[in-house]
């Protein structure tokens, strides 16, 4: 049985839903962009705490707010945080001052409202929701963020997002989510795998040159040793609309898995992100290139009315 419950602890309310015959639960906490905070999933009878989230509010200060966050309206850096679209120019808020470059959109910090939920003998899920009404003069473009979170089954965690432009002109928008996986000891001695088509080359300011390269080095399952990642990857396409990358922890024998839909306006990026404690690695399944906003790699425009929906998820195998 599934059952949803709200609970507060470290100064922060969360909405947990729980599977109460195995004890793995997902944490959500509205009040910071509905952010996943927490994730325990269960396999071959014990439970992983697969997601290094903030134990409590204070964690959310700086930039440990993106620690789980969702980013809209665009993953990752734009560069000088600003942007021209339909012959205008906007500035947004330069939120990496050290880069000059705005970053991960605006949401992460902005509270959702719960629309709806279901518990269900196999799989509970909930429906938040924030309407962004175009106060910022770097983004003046009215819509609705649905997001549905869904825990049981065989797809495990999952999340299914919906962006409506409720505004009278079109908007550019991005999407990504940025959590940071690990097994609780350092990711040194972990296998990664993932199906990288392209390696985006970025200059010093972590905006890219233009350049991309071919990319195979975690085509199959390989140790994650020393190398150093803060890296965008354009992805293979799959036939079958769905794209795995792998984390494998022999130690426990456990294989993390992460899968996003690929395909038009769908999730064909990946921001591979090893922090420098290397307790955790981040997986950012993302739907346009970095600085989307000025180069258009992957950057989506909904007309009025027009919607974009689109999911990933995270299982153990």
């Amino acid at each position: 049985m599934f059952k949803i419950r709200e609970d507060s602890s470290g100064g922060l309310k969360r909405l947990k839903i729980q599977n109460t015959a195995t004890g793995e639960f997902v944490s959500i906490v509205p009040g910071f962009g509905a952010n996943i905070n927490e994730l325990v999933l269960h396999k071959n009878g014990t439970l992983h705490p697969v997601i290094a989230g903030n134990r409590d509010i204070s964690g959310f200060r700086g930039k440990g707010v993106f620690k789980g966050a969702k980013l809209i309206p665009f993953p990752n850096r734009l560069e000088d945080g600003t942007y021209t679209f339909e012959g205008e120019r906007y500035q947004l808020e330069l939120n990496y001052p050290e880069e000059l470059n705005a970053c991960h959109g605006f949401i992460y910090d902005k509270e959702f409202i719960i629309e709806g939920s279901a518990e269900k003998t196999d799989h509970a899920s909930v429906k938040l929701v924030y309407h962004y009404n175009g106060f910022l003069p770097g983004y003046p473009f009215n819509c609705k963020i649905e997001l549905d979170y869904t825990l049981g089954g065989s797809r495990g965690f999952r999340c299914r997002t919906c962006i409506e432009n409720l505004g009278e002109r079109s908007m550019p928008v991005g999407d990504g989510w940025h959590p940071f996986f690990g097994f609780q000891r350092k990711v040194d001695e972990l296998l990664l795998r993932f199906p990288a088509e392209q390696k985006i080359i970025v200059d010093e300011r972590s905006i890219p040159s233009g350049e991309s390269l071919p990319y195979d080095l975690f085509d199959s399952l390989n140790r994650i040793g020393d190398i150093e990642l803060d890296t965008c990857f354009r992805l293979k396409p799959g036939k079958d609309g769905i794209r795995i990358s792998e984390l494998y922890d022999r130690q426990k024998d456990v294989k993390l898995q992460l899968w996003q839909e690929t395909g038009e306006n769908k999730y064909n990026y990946l921001q591979i992100y090893i922090p420098p404690d290397r307790g955790s690695i981040a997986m950012e399944p993302m739907t346009c290139n970095i600085n989307a906003f000025n180069n258009r790699e992957g950057l989506i425009i909904l007309r009025p009315e027009q919607k974009f929906e689109a999911g990933y998820g995270v299982k153990l195998a």
